[in-house]
């Protein structure tokens, strides 16, 4: 492995405190399925730093290359080995892009960058925990002319999400080719989708929540968090579930025909959610304690990012339903239909929600 460009430490802070793993709850069935990741003892956070760097190369989806064209360790969320939703790894410390990005013109940007970048650039859900938290430190700094750097395509939430932190449109840089950074500043990563949610990353969550206040949606404090309109990884008998979480009293929320102050409005005033696994249910991370959330997920979707968000004492639930393909590609487990049991669902609302 080449020597790495370590950079000049901007900003240090020691990490928050260790604490216990609160184990979700889960209903009719003894044991969960397996996650992405082991389910830790102890969740366990890490030094929170900004590094500043100078002359990189930034390409779509969190690559950042050194002037000599090698993978610099700033590409990497995780472990540098660890599967790169923009990278291929062909072995010992080579990789190639997935992508031809690499390939357009190159711009130069001599203003300093704050980059806050993901592997998933089209997925709402890694805007939300993985671009939003990390902007922890663009203030700190107090570097002037500081841009923000990203592969998300901005649009009018995503704007407004960040309005309301302080950043401004005129302000961010959309990594759609290779970017050329005199400076450039990389902070600490405040969630690993595996390991856990900083602390100082909820905070950003607080600024944004609210948005909420500028939202004329009417409280509701039961809701159902719907993909019966979403494409990919569909629960084909969504509409019974829908109903039964109707009879129950619960409004069915479909994410994507609402702006966003509404859907932070939605979470942040309900006491009770329900909904499939995915991005959608991400947004609670902007309820309160006090809220009890139910998941609906396939064995082959179960992911520990809801765990970390949910970090209440039996704040959160597991319901598993069985994929329908019997043959699945581990890389396209996604797309996979599936289905879950009526009576279980029924189960989980009464047990859970104290119904």
């Amino acid at each position: 492995m080449a020597e790495q460009d370590q950079g000049t430490l901007c900003i240090s802070a020691p990490p928050a405190e260790s604490h216990l793993f609160v184990k979700p709850k889960i209903y009719c069935r003894e044991e969960f399925p397996q996650a992405d990741s082991e389910m830790p003892s102890t969740v366990k956070y890490f030094e929170k730093k900004v590094i500043k760097l100078q002359d990189k190369i930034l390409l779509p989806r969190r690559i950042v290359l050194n002037n000599d064209q090698t993978m610099h360790g700033s590409s990497f969320r995780r472990r540098r080995f660890n599967y790169h939703g923009g990278l291929k790894h062909k072995g010992d410390d080579f990789f190639s892009p997935r992508r031809d990005d690499h390939k357009l013109p190159e711009l130069q940007v001599n203003d300093p960058i704050y980059y806050v970048d993901t592997e998933h650039p089209d997925i709402y859900g890694h805007f939300l925990i993985e671009v939003l938290p990390d902007l922890w430190a663009y203030h700190l700094l107090g570097v002037n002319n500081l841009k923000v750097a990203t592969s998300v395509k901005m649009n009018k939430d995503y704007i407004q999400m960040l309005d309301s932190i302080g950043i401004k449109s005129e302000d961010i840089i959309h990594i759609d080719r290779p970017i050329r950074a005199k400076l450039l500043y990389v902070p600490s990563v405040m969630i690993q989708r595996r390991r856990f949610v900083d602390p100082t990353g909820r905070d950003i969550f607080q600024r944004v929540k609210s948005l909420a206040n500028l939202s004329k949606q009417i409280d509701t404090r039961r809701i159902y968090v719907s993909r019966s309109r979403a494409q990919g990884r569909g629960l084909k008998n969504e509409i019974i579930i829908e109903k039964i979480f109707e009879d129950f009293g619960f409004t069915i929320i479909h994410p994507q025909d609402l702006p966003m102050i509404d859907q932070i409005k939605i979470f942040r005033d309900a006491k009770m959610i329900a909904g499939t696994g995915g991005s959608a249910m991400h947004n609670a991370i902007y309820s309160g304690n006090d809220a009890k959330i139910l998941i609906l997920a396939t064995e082959n979707w179960f992911v520990l990012a809801d765990s970390f968000i949910c970090k209440e004492e039996g704040q959160l639930g597991y319901v598993f339903g069985k994929t329908i393909e019997t043959d699945l590609d581990p890389n396209g487990r996604h797309k996979s239909e599936w289905s879950i049991n009526p009576d279980h669902v029924k189960e989980a609302i009464k047990k859970h929600f104290s119904l």
